[in-house]
């Protein structure tokens, strides 16, 4: 995933070496690759992008937070 903080956009990017080419079955096999990881992590990055969650995981999220804030202070 990757975040543009010019204008909110978030994307999904993947790259793959082409240096003997570009053959087209290998080309499907990784576009479908890329293509259903995106789909099966759409909901939860959604999630996470628009910040609606329930108030145990905003809770649990917030507790997460102020442990990493503790440990980079040290």
């Amino acid at each position: 995933m990757q975040y543009d903080a010019r204008d909110g956009e978030l994307s999904y990017r993947h790259s793959f070496p082409i240096t003997h080419g570009l053959h087209k079955d290998d080309f499907r096999t990784v576009f479908v690759a890329i293509i259903a990881s995106a789909n099966a992590s759409y909901d939860m990055v959604k999630q996470y992008a628009v910040g609606r969650f329930r108030r145990p995981t905003r809770e649990e999220i917030t507790c997460r937070a102020q442990e990493l804030i503790i440990e980079l202070d040290q």
